[in-house]
Formats: C-alpha cells, structure tokens, sequence
C-alpha cells in the first residue's frame, strides 16, 4: 500500500509462505523440485498484487484529476481500482486527510499518511507531475520498488531458517517460535506506533489489544505444547 508499510508486510509473508509450504498436505507427493516452484508460483501471485496496488497508488491514477476534477488520469480500470482503494485508505486515516485535504495517492506513497513520514521526507508533491520534479523521490521510490522481491524472498529465507523447509527438516525449530515471538512483542508495538499514528483508531489501543492478542496465542501454544506431551 506504502513504501512504508509493504516492506515489512513482505517480509512478514515471506515468512508465511515458508512455514505453510512446510506444512503441504502429506497426502501430495512434494518433490523438491515441485515445492520450490510452488512456492515461487506463491511469492509471483503476491508480488503481483503488491504491484498492482502500489504502482497505481504511486502513479495516481484516477477519474477525478485535472484542473475540474473529472479527468481519468491513466488505464480507466486501474483509475476505477485506485480511486476505491485510495477512497478505503483515506476513511482509515481521515485525521490526516483532514490536515492534507489535497494530498494524493502517489503522496500517500511516501508519507502512508503519517505527519512524521511526511516532513521527515520533506515532501513538496501532491501527484506524479510534481513527483517527477523531484528527481530524488522518484529515484528513491524505483529503487524501493525493486526491493520488492528481494524483501519477499528474505521473509522467506527467515521461515527457512526458522522453520525449516520440510517437516523432517527443522531448521532452528526447537527456537524458532521463541524468536520470532519476541521480535513481534518488540517490533510490532514499534511498527503499530509508526504506522497508524493518523488513523481512526487509537494507537495505544491498537498497541495493548496486539500485546494480548500475541500473549494469548503464545499461551495457546504453550498449552498445546503441554498436551502433546
């Protein structure tokens, strides 16, 4: 959706990715070769929609540009998906769009509709007209765009790691849980605190409900844990 936001949401499904591929249904014979490009055909699909969404965000297309406000700025069917994906992101950050009335979806891009994002890139566009003028940004912004499928393919060697590939490779199993629960009780508050500061919900209220979300399933599992034994 945002510079900001996809590389860890990439990240976070790469590591998905891994663990269910590990988990493939017994019942289907999964040769090596098979599971790699399973897994590829996965991470293609994902990276597809990313695409999708964000360069459309990023280029601003839309119906409603121009001088009078209803002038279809690119492909019409992607000014029709951005214009109601844009229309979704500015209902969830509206204190933002309140403060930016006029701030677009290739704004959005850079800023993910947060004041701090915003005057730390000292943005000065509101559309890619003004995005080109800015050769910097939109240097800054190909080059984010092709990390993409680099930050997919480290979430996925993260799983690997942690996880295994197979369930009779373990990898770093017997710690892998314990790991990766610990960065998401330290790094999501931070991700939450930087990510949703202008939304329509509280962000130390998205913050405590994560902690005890995440409690909870480390609880669960626990628990589990103890049955099995």
């Amino acid at each position: 959706m945002s510079f900001w936001i996809d590389w860890w949401v990439l990240i976070l499904i790469g590591v998905f990715i891994s663990l269910g591929t590990k988990y493939l249904p017994k019942s289907v014979k999964w040769h090596e070769y098979n599971i790699l490009w399973f897994k590829r055909g996965i991470m293609l699909i994902v990276l597809s929609i990313f695409f999708l969404f964000s360069i459309g965000l990023l280029c601003g297309f839309t119906h409603h540009g121009g001088t009078g406000g209803d002038q279809t700025i690119g492909p019409s069917w992607m000014a029709t998906l951005n214009d109601w994906v844009f229309g979704m992101l500015k209902k969830f950050w509206a204190p933002y769009y309140e403060l930016y009335p006029n701030a677009t979806s290739t704004e959005f891009m850079f800023s993910s509709a947060q004041p701090w994002l915003r005057e730390k890139l000292n943005i000065q566009f509101n559309d890619l007209a003004g995005l080109v003028n800015q050769p910097m940004h939109l240097f800054v912004g190909i080059c984010l765009f092709a990390l993409y499928p680099y930050l997919l393919f480290l979430g996925t060697v993260l799983g690997d790691v942690l996880f295994g590939t197979r369930p009779e490779k373990h990898g770093a199993w017997k710690l892998a849980w314990h790991i990766l629960y610990i960065a998401l009780a330290i790094l999501g508050p931070i991700l939450i605190y930087y990510t949703f500061q202008a939304s329509i919900l509280n962000v130390n209220t998205i913050i405590i409900v994560y902690e005890i979300g995440l409690f909870l399933i480390i609880l669960l599992d626990y628990l589990l844990v103890l049955r099995k034994k």
